[in-house]
């Protein structure tokens, strides 16, 4: 990947990487709320749940290099900047890690090792680092200086550094989709404002507020009155949801919402339940069932985890598949080593086509397809490397929608 940019996204509770930038160059992390909850649902991967990585895992693409990760909001879990890695002396090339506030987490790197990792050229700067286990094994080819540490790597100190308590707001809960950016605003009295070293590259802070001249250490700049605490807005309430169906999708639109700072997506809800999200003003559901009525709601998120009232109510009946009846089938154009299948439907359907020259395994579907992926009311397809003065038995399956039909079976032989 070149160039590419994520941010504005809230990520937590995921089985392995919560936000993973891998074999990628030129590329931005920004704004980004990771986090394992107080409650996660979702068992861990060997017993580790990363949050934010940095890592290569293929060799036949250039090396990652040349990217930022800045104003990202972090709670108990880490920032693993290539500790670890599957490319042989790839790490971190270039990379601006700056202005991030990991709370009850820690930031590791890596050097040497089993894959020989190399860090080049490469700044961490200005971050709240509130746990009690990072690990910096070298600090060959990485600039640390003003960070704040709860308890700091030694190979990362630096004299610009502030040791202690930031005074981290913790405000709201932890649980499941309830942490917001609130939790980790600074309070006036912390020593981390005005600590920071100035850098271009980060002119504002997550809720984009300028740094100025004077910039503080982590992911909040505190202005003095903190009005520029966390964004408690929420997005305006999604209009004009409609949906449109057919046998087996119900496509959703609706109109934009706005938001005093950005709108970063939409959640889908059928009934209660959330069911996905989209970047965009659609989404498609491709799990319902003929037959079956459904009601779908929407509403807009922001990357301070601020959700929107729900839209209008879009009420749709899925109608039932149409009964696929099989009203012909025949084998033609039999050769010494293939035969051409035909069947026609009822109504428009694709087809799988079961063959073997053993009927009781047709008869239980363990054996030899081919598909016909067109949907059609007449189809054929070719089977190809038969045996010559050989019985094939086949059987058809057609597929519209939710509904399905299998022929009986039949079969051929082919010559000598």
């Amino acid at each position: 990947a070149d160039h590419c940019t994520m941010e504005d996204n809230i990520s937590y509770d995921n089985w392995t990487v919560n936000l993973y930038l891998s074999d990628a160059t030129n590329s931005v992390v920004q704004r980004n709320l990771v986090y394992i909850s107080s409650q996660p649902a979702i068992p861990t991967r060997n017993n580790s749940r990363p949050g934010l990585t940095l890592a290569d895992e293929v060799a036949a693409v250039p090396r990652s290099a040349n990217n930022t990760v800045i104003n990202n909001l972090i709670y108990n879990t880490g920032l693993q900047a290539f500790n670890w890695t599957l490319v042989s002396k790839s790490g971190l090339n270039n990379v601006l890690i700056a202005n991030n506030t990991i709370v009850d987490g820690d930031l590791s790197t890596g050097s040497g090792g089993a894959q020989s990792i190399v860090n080049t050229n490469s700044q961490i700067r200005n971050n709240i680092i509130l746990g009690t286990h990072s690990s910096v094994p070298s600090k060959s080819g990485i600039t640390f200086s003003s960070n704040n540490w709860a308890m700091t790597p030694s190979l990362a100190a630096a004299v610009t550094d502030i040791v202690g308590n930031p005074q981290v707001a913790r405000t709201g809960t932890t649980t499941p989709g309830t942490l917001t950016s609130a939790y980790f605003t600074i309070s006036g009295n912390s020593p981390v404002i005005d600590a920071a070293t100035p850098l271009n590259n980060v002119p504002d802070d997550f809720f984009r507020f300028s740094r100025g001249t004077t910039p503080d250490i982590g992911g909040h700049e505190f202005n003095g009155t903190n009005t520029k605490a966390a964004d408690s807005t929420a997005p305006s309430t999604p209009s004009g949801l409609s949906a449109t169906v057919s046998s087996s999708k119900i496509s959703l639109t609706w109109n934009a919402s706005t938001d005093n700072v950005s709108v970063s997506g939409y959640k889908i809800y059928r009934g209660s339940t959330e069911i996905g999200t989209s970047a965009t003003t659609s989404f498609a559901d491709t799990s319902v069932t003929g037959g079956t009525t459904y009601n779908y709601t929407v509403k807009a998120y922001d990357a301070a985890g601020n959700l929107s009232a729900a839209s209008n109510t879009a009420t749709v009946n899925v109608p039932a598949a149409a009964a696929i009846n099989i009203t012909s089938n025949y084998a033609g154009n039999i050769t010494n080593n293939s035969a051409k299948i035909n069947w026609t439907t009822n109504v428009s359907s694709t087809g799988v086509v079961c063959y073997d020259p053993h009927a009781d395994l047709v008869a239980k579907n363990t054996c030899s397809h081919v598909t016909a992926s067109n949907s059609a009311t007449s189809q054929s397809v070719q089977l190809t490397g038969l045996y010559k003065n050989t019985t094939y038995y086949y059987s058809i399956k057609a597929t519209s929608g939710s509904a399905t039909a299998v022929s009986t079976v039949s079969s051929f032989k082919t010559p000598l």
